[in-house]
């Protein structure tokens, strides 16, 4: 699944940002720390950060996921994203240091937890 926010008119059209997401199942074996669910990843251009594109991508991405049967939904970001951890912590993905690299920090969002 992916989602791009754009801005513009026809051959004026702009990409500001997207998130996409891939089912743990897609590739066959259902392994690693998220069989039950799918790894996203969410992008925004540089002059539309800090603009609202992110937390509207990050919120539909989820609720799509969560249509589609998705129970968890995971990514990372580097350590030094505060930005992302704090969209992400707002809305309601647990954020965990990844065992074999200190720089990067694990966002899962799980079914069970609330959703704004």
């Amino acid at each position: 699944m992916a989602l791009v926010a754009v801005t513009g008119v026809g051959t004026d059209e702009r990409e500001l940002g997207i998130a996409r997401y891939v089912r743990a199942d897609a590739g066959g074996a259902s392994q690693g720390p998220l069989a039950k669910g799918a790894e996203f990843a969410i992008v925004v251009a540089d002059a539309w950060q800090r603009r609202g594109i992110g937390d509207l991508l990050l919120q539909c991405l989820r609720n799509a996921a969560i249509i589609a049967g998705v129970t968890e939904l995971g990514g990372i970001t580097l350590a030094t994203n505060s930005g992302m951890i704090r969209l992400a912590r707002r809305l309601g993905f647990e954020i965990s240091p990844e065992p074999d690299d200190w720089t990067v920090r694990r966002i899962v969002w799980r079914a069970t937890a609330s959703v704004s």
